[in-house]
């Protein structure tokens, strides 16, 4: 099986640009004979870092959005499964969620737990079957999570893919998630620090000495090969696309470098 990595430019609000994005980078992958397509968080909507009532706008109704009935058809036609993160509307909550869509059908949903604001909270990590072999879905900072752990340790998917959208490590969910501290199972007097400074220069240091460490641990816990893919977007610099190929060891197989959104290839056994 062949896995296409796909960070994407994504700008916020410009759905019709990210969805011809998305489109075109399908198209290259049935090309190249992929059998799945992974995309970051939010990449049709972008992401809005200061969420507000134009934020709640962007959020979509994915049993009849137009673009995910697009998605469903595109799965159908060309014989490739896709996930990708999107702002979901159901009723009156808005989740970041990231859906898995195979043969016109959407297999399986995951609605991000290490969520804030007036975004709710997703409550389940799901295990569902795929033509990979069994699957499971995660959302950036939802690998810091104690239960998500747990969960992925209990149901051993064959992969878990992961959208997110920025760098991040632990102590950035630490001091952005105060309340969650204990379930981080972090060192509370470290949780004011932030990844980014002042310990390192730039954000691509930032990623390459510690983030990608805190990822990469994560994984050793439960014990799954992850598959991350990064959003790159150029209203925010810590969005800097890239996409890593961890193995259930928690080493780091393969990789898209921090700063690019090429799409890139992983076979699977």
């Amino acid at each position: 099986m062949l896995v296409a990595l796909s960070p994407i430019l994504v700008e916020w609000k410009n759905r019709i640009c990210n969805e011809e994005r998305i489109l075109s980078r399908i198209n290259k992958a049935v090309q190249n004979k992929a059998n799945v397509i992974c995309f970051p968080e939010y990449c049709i909507t972008g992401y809005n870092y200061l969420f507000d009532d134009e934020s709640a706008k962007q959020a979509i109704n994915i049993n009849n959005d137009p673009f995910v009935n697009k998605i469903k058809a595109e799965t159908k036609d060309k014989n490739i499964d896709i996930i990708f993160g999107c702002l979901e509307q159901d009723h009156e909550d808005i989740f970041n969620s990231s859906l898995y869509i195979s043969g016109g059908e959407i297999l399986g949903k995951h609605r991000k737990i290490m969520e804030g604001g007036p975004i709710s909270k997703g409550k389940t990590v799901n295990c569902f079957k795929t033509k990979l072999g069994s699957v499971s879905m995660i959302l950036c900072g939802d690998i810091f999570n104690d239960f998500v752990i747990a969960e992925l340790v209990k149901k051993q998917p064959y992969i878990v893919f992961m959208p997110m959208d920025r760098c991040l490590g632990k102590m950035d969910f630490c001091s952005n998630f105060k309340n969650d501290c204990d379930d981080l199972d972090c060192e509370k007097e470290d949780s004011s620090k932030n990844c980014y400074k002042p310990e390192y220069s730039d954000h691509i240091e930032a990623w390459n000495k510690r983030a990608k460490l805190d990822y990469c641990s994560q994984v050793q816990k439960y014990g799954c090969t992850t598959i991350i893919v990064n959003a790159l977007d150029n209203n925010h610099e810590k969005a800097c696309g890239g996409a890593l190929f961890i193995n259930k060891t928690g080493k780091i197989v393969n990789e898209v470098n921090y700063g690019s959104d090429t799409i890139h290839y992983i076979k699977l056994d």
